[in-house]
């Protein structure tokens, strides 16, 4: 398949359904890293072999190797990581809403696959959770491309599911994850401000920096129906029957008042909350994120 070229929007996404591929294009197509380049030693866990290069140090010469195949190889080693990130990934059933064909669930695999990508890619380890009401899959922070596929199958096999619900989430990765770490949360918040802050507070009590990825559908803020509607809760199954012109006024106003006291509840817990569209290309959202590390630095 040949690669787009342009990066690849959410429609590419749900085409291709390619995570790696993805995220490579994504990555490579805007942003070479976030900071230094990985840097190489004999502290931490094997990465890779590679062929020898006359004038390389021969301390790194795999010399076992060497006698069974007569070929000199180097060992290289993946030094200890600057950062441990840990991408948290909200599949609660309101993330499935796709009213144009782009769910948001799809769109913030595709996000959440090219952090992991940069991630591991400079270096850092990369570590993913998938959660609703409870946790459903956690991955430890690893670095090396080795874990990628891992994380990548991991985010292919989600599916979104029942009710949104962040402060258990949160208490539970607070206890498990250890040392301070950045977490990384894609979500459409549709939960209860408060108990979101109770949550994060958990968090950053335990000296984790916390970037908050708002994902949401144009049309959830804009409410662009005309005509009589069904609208249906997608956590609840609820259904209820609608005039959008008798609605819309009212529709805005409770929204708009959501969007600030997450944002409130966010903000007072020196969390970077960004909205993230579903129409925006994911080179867009890498951009969002490298603002918010330079903040958070």
């Amino acid at each position: 398949m040949k690669p787009p070229s342009v990066v690849p929007t959410p429609e590419d996404l749900t085409r291709l359904r390619n995570l790696s591929l993805v995220a490579r294009w994504a990555v490579e197509g805007f942003i070479s890293g976030l900071h230094r380049s990985p840097y190489h030693g004999q502290s931490s866990e094997f990465l890779e072999y590679r062929q020898y290069t006359a004038g390389e140090d021969l301390r790194t010469l795999d010399w076992k190797v060497y006698g069974r195949t007569d070929r000199a190889f180097t060992k290289r080693f993946q030094s200890e990581t600057n950062l441990r990130a840990y991408i948290l990934l909200d599949t609660s059933a309101s993330m499935s809403y796709a009213p144009d064909g782009r769910d948001k669930l799809a769109y913030a695999k595709g996000v959440a696959a090219c952090l992991v990508y940069l991630l591991q890619r400079q270096g850092d380890a990369a570590g993913l959770v998938t959660f609703s009401d409870k946790v459903h899959a956690f991955r430890q922070a690893k670095a090396g491309a080795r874990g990628r596929q891992e994380l990548f199958a991991m985010l292919e096999e989600a599916r979104a599911s029942g009710a949104s619900r962040l402060r258990p989430v949160a208490d539970e990765i607070a206890e498990r994850i250890g040392g301070r770490s950045l977490v990384i949360l894609l979500s459409d918040f549709y939960d209860d401000p408060a108990e979101i802050g109770a949550g994060i507070r958990h968090l950053r009590f335990k000296r984790h920096e916390i970037i908050a990825f708002h994902v949401l559908d144009p049309t959830e803020e804009e409410f662009s129906f005309d005509g009589v509607l069904q609208m249906v809760d997608l956590e609840t199954g609820t259904r209820l029957m609608v005039e959008s012109a008798h609605v819309r006024e009212d529709y805005l106003a409770r929204f708009g008042g959501h969007m600030t006291r997450i944002h409130t509840a966010l903000s007072d817990c020196s969390v970077d909350h960004h909205v993230l569209r579903t129409t925006t290309p994911f080179a867009d959202a890498l951009a969002a994120y490298v603002a918010a590390r330079g903040r958070c630095r």
